[in-house]
């Protein structure tokens, strides 16, 4: 008697199924010289959340110049991705300030994912959360304190919307996953930052990192499927003493496990069953 192979060949190779789910998304490095849809694979339009700053491409990276606190900026993604329990979407980039030092700043640095809830920004200067206009975005965002200020708050937040701009104001949750320790954004140096967010059956969990260093880990609540859809990524600078530069933007969506593999299992058996 023969030894059936198929289970055993539907497993290995359903294994290997699993990376080929990852889908990216976004894929921004800026080299057209242009913060708009351009010619590069996967990019993304980029507006201002103020008239009064300054929003650029140069050198291939995005450079943000703020003139007041926490002045954001917003990339829309016009595919947008929905959570299922067990996915996760990665956002990753690269990110160093100008030729000066950022001043101290509790803070420093924000970014994060949201949902536009049927209004995409497609214009500068357009308040991301203002009710009264009709635009209202939700999501989480990580802030991580800049320079050596005396306080050092790393972690993460849920945002609903108000009057207040993205990534900005109280209209938000309490902290989640603090973290006092300081991450090193003293510099002009490059460094790396990483943004995970996965659909659990209690809402999300995020983790974040600089530098391959974890500045805040944490579960938040998703109040309703709102908050599991992404399509728009922000960034916000709370230091107006130099610019902030932004470069290799990617969104990446990773489905639940166990779902790639019964998609690879069930492949694999139809191929099985062919063969017959």
């Amino acid at each position: 008697m023969k030894t059936p192979r198929i289970p055993f060949l539907c497993l290995s190779l359903a294994a290997a199924w699993l990376p080929v789910s990852a889908a990216t998304i976004v894929s921004d490095s800026f080299t057209d010289g242009d913060r708009t849809d351009g010619t590069d694979a996967l990019d993304i339009p980029w507006f201002t959340n103020s008239s009064s700053q300054t929003l650029a491409v140069e050198g291939n990276q995005l450079r943000i110049t703020p003139t007041a606190a926490s002045q954001g900026v917003v990339g829309s993604i016009p595919s947008g991705i929905t959570l299922a329990i067990g996915d996760y979407v990665e956002l990753s980039f690269s990110f160093r300030h100008g030729t000066s030092s950022p001043n101290s700043s509790t803070n420093g640095f924000r970014f994060g994912l949201y949902n536009a809830l049927g209004e995409t920004m497609t214009a500068d200067a357009a308040n991301r959360d203002d009710p009264n206009a009709g635009i209202n975005s939700v999501g989480y965002y990580g802030n991580v304190s800049t320079g050596s200020p005396t306080t050092v708050t790393n972690a993460f937040y849920r945002e609903f919307g108000g009057t207040n701009g993205i990534l900005t104001g109280d209209d938000r949750s309490s902290a989640v996953g603090s973290n006092a320790v300081n991450m090193g954004l003293n510099d002009t140096d490059l460094h790396t930052a990483v943004m995970r967010i996965t659909a659990t059956a209690a809402g999300v969990t995020l983790t974040g990192s600089i530098d391959g260093t974890t500045f805040a880990t944490g579960n938040a609540s998703a109040p309703n499927a709102g908050y599991l859809t992404f399509n728009q990524i922000a960034f916000a600078s709370n230091v107006t003493n130099t610019s902030l530069f932004i470069d290799d933007v990617t969104v990446t969506y990773v489905p639940e496990p166990a779902a790639a593999l019964l998609g690879g299992l069930g492949m694999m058996v139809l191929i099985g069953r062919r063969r017959r």
